[in-house]
């Protein structure tokens, strides 16, 4: 399955704002193409009996631990066949706890209903049931989509959901009920003699996970990046489901649109500065865990120039620690500096890594840590926000005063040896302590910033 990341700087959210990013779930190794196969209980010729199609959902399957909004359902259909030309299809979302046992039945968290027009499978109808207002969903909550049809035999009424053979993520997650064919709980459709899958995707909004992939390329000199395509494949079940937020040098959000379907995908872009000259332009995007996106084609546009994919450098992410806080003030770059942590908040592994990005290039700056969070705006005419309080610590010794360089970043390792406070040598960091950490570093015009705060609690 192929996925277009698309950065266009010509969208509407501003960079630094909490953003809550739409993704369109699906279980569906294909959710594009519809074939002849799906199953129905019915009486031939007089039309179907009560259906109800299935999906089960755990959020956590989407790397979304957090709050999230269901918004919206995209089914596909085989087939519908009325006297009327349309009839009546309902979408449920339920509770998922104890399913499929007793599922019908399960509390109802949010409906939305359509009148859907005749149909058949060579028109490869898609249609998208809207919920408002959309379903709020607790962290980690799982729960049931059931497509609901409705006894059409008194009309000579049919209908066949969207399917294929094409597989599905889990195996068996295609689920039917059917009273009249005695099939009062939902059993996989593959156990009454169907091999296919269902095409229920979901569409959800909410806080997405840390990105865990990068993509770089060179900018050659005076191309405009306002619009850079780049395609990627995966393995069957490969999708960018939720990618961070991202940012562009007019303080905008860049939206893509995947080619799987027809809903934005967000890409995390740290700009040179300035951006027609030429350096590296990378994407941050979420794949599903143990999927290695390939680089398939990519284009600068407008002026049509390819990419050539031996030049994409493709990397894993490591997974990062410790709690963001204290918004930062955007640089010179026209966004925040960001600061992130890899290793582990373990105090006896001595391998704490910050990692400073989006800074101006080639500009020089250093750590300070403390334990004590605060806020003080624009301290002694700074641009930023002092975010880290008390009795500070500055990592300004021999080897610690950094430069961000050509990319504009800037990492140290602080280990669990002295926290530079004052009085020196400091303080070790301890199991069961909690530090916080900031970058100061020096902007164009003989200004400097700060990137935000993080902290992180250590165990043993």
């Amino acid at each position: 399955m192929k996925t277009a990341l698309s950065i266009l700087t010509a969208a509407a959210f501003t960079a630094g704002s909490a953003q809550a990013q739409f993704s369109l779930w699906s279980q569906s190794t294909d959710n594009s193409t519809i074939v002849v196969g799906s199953p129905a209980c019915l009486n031939n010729p007089a039309g179907i009996t009560d259906n109800s199609f299935w999906r089960l959902y755990d959020p956590m399957q989407f790397g979304q631990a957090g709050v999230f909004d269901i918004e919206s359902v995209r089914i596909g259909i085989e087939n519908a066949n009325t006297t009327s030309g349309m009839q009546l299809v309902e979408v449920v979302i339920h509770d998922g706890t104890g399913f499929p046992v007793g599922a019908a039945g399960a509390p109802v968290l949010g409906i939305a209903s359509m009148m859907v027009a005749d149909t058949d499978v060579s028109m490869q109808t898609f249609e998208t049931f809207v919920f408002a207002p959309p379903v709020t969903m607790a962290p980690g909550q799982v729960f049931s989509v059931e497509v609901r049809v409705f006894n059409g035999q008194p009309q000579g009424d049919f209908f066949f959901i969207g399917s294929n053979g094409a597989g599905e993520t889990p195996l068996d997650s295609s689920y039917i009920s059917a009273p009249d064919c005695a099939i009062v709980d939902p059993v996989p459709v593959s156990t009454v003699g169907f091999p296919v899958q269902f095409i229920i995707d979901v569409g959800t909004r909410g806080p997405c996970p840390p990105a865990n992939w990068r993509a770089c390329v060179d900018m050659p000199a005076g191309e405009d990046p306002s619009d850079m395509h780049l395609t990627f494949s995966g393995p069957a079940g490969f999708n960018v489901s939720c990618p961070e937020l991202s940012t562009d040098p007019g303080g905008a959000q860049n939206e893509g649109v995947p080619t799987v379907d027809p809903d934005d995908v967000t890409i995390d872009v740290c700009w040179p500065s300035p951006v027609t000259a030429s350096g590296p332009v990378c994407v941050e995007f979420v794949v599903p865990p143990g999927m290695d996106p390939t680089c398939v084609s990519g284009t600068w546009t407008p002026s049509g120039t390819p990419i050539d994919c031996m030049n994409v450098t493709i990397t894993p992410i490591p997974g990062t620690i410790g709690q963001p806080y204290c918004t930062a003030n955007a640089n010179s770059t026209g966004v925040p500096g960001k600061l992130e942590a890899s290793g582990s908040n373990s105090a006896a592994a001595q391998n704490v890594v910050l990692m400073s990005s989006c800074l101006p290039l080639n500009q020089f700056g250093y750590y300070i840590g403390s334990r004590t969070q605060g806020f003080i705006a624009n301290p002694g005419g700074s641009q930023g926000n002092l975010c880290v309080l008390g009795n500070q610590g500055r990592y300004n010794g021999p080897g610690q005063v950094l430069s961000s360089g050509a990319t504009g970043t800037a990492m140290l390792q602080v280990g669990n040896l002295d926290v530079p406070t004052n009085p020196f040598p400091g303080e070790p960091i301890l199991p069961g302590d909690t530090w916080n950490w900031q970058m100061w570093y020096r902007d164009i015009g003989n200004t400097n910033n700060f990137t935000n705060g993080l902290s992180i609690t250590f165990v043993p």
